[in-house]
């Protein structure tokens, strides 16, 4: 079992997504990951986390003092960095050389023959398919050139053109949904009173699935 931690969700999944043939419990915090080697002990086999995490795992022996606590074996930890994060790398290394450290980079093509590569060496036993691995990483960098299409017309003007038209499309979908709790025929024998708290639920979750949608627009970034 691998424990994945790393606050930003969408690396997170990344690294996750190439381990499909492990059982992965990805987390965000630091609580999380200790409350993870809490609950399954014995059975993880490596951590694989941010180094700005890392740094402070080490810098107050957390999973060390844990592990000694409950009598557990010390899994080993793959640290990875981004390419901000190459001073934060420097200073670790000097104060902890055994440390197993990787860099991690989106359009990187070779990320996943160096991420299996240093996991196997913590973790001999990995099941993993690594042209799958590869064939994975390829298809979301498809996707990550997708969105940096998104960001590069937001940034020459475009993006008020596809929020409004994103806009229409959901507003469209929003009035379907109204209409057809319209046109619902109601019977003399039903239940008022349950149809009515039924129709009330409706019409709040609309009326606050719309105020999202608005705040949305109005700040494309949350």
């Amino acid at each position: 079992m691998i424990i994945i931690a790393e606050p930003n969700k969408d690396i997170k999944k990344r690294l996750c997504d190439l381990l499909s043939k492990e059982r992965v419990i990805g987390v965000t915090t630091i609580a999380d990951s200790l409350e993870t080697l809490c609950k399954f002990r014995n059975n993880i086999d490596v951590i694989i986390v941010n180094i700005a995490m890392l740094k402070e795992i080490l810098s107050n022996q957390m999973l060390h003092r844990l592990c000694q606590k409950l009598g557990l074996k010390e899994p080993p930890i793959l640290g990875y960095f981004t390419n901000g994060q190459k001073e934060l790398k420097n200073i670790l290394e000097k104060s902890h050389a055994n440390i197993t450290l990787i860099e991690y980079s989106d359009h990187y093509a070779g990320f996943p023959d160096r991420y299996i590569s240093a996991l196997k060496k913590l973790y001999p036993a990995v099941n993993v398919d690594i042209e799958k691995t590869k064939e994975v990483w390829g298809k979301q960098e498809a996707q990550q050139e997708f969105v940096d299409i998104r960001k590069w017309l937001e940034e020459e003007g475009f993006a008020e053109a596809i929020e409004k038209k994103e806009l229409q499309e959901e507003v469209k979908r929003v009035e379907e949904t109204l209409a057809s709790s319209e046109e619902k025929p109601v019977r003399p024998e039903e239940n008022y009173k349950k149809l009515y708290f039924e129709l009330k639920n409706k019409y709040d979750e609309l009326l606050s699935y719309v105020k999202e949608l608005i705040d949305s627009v109005k700040n494309p970034d949350l």
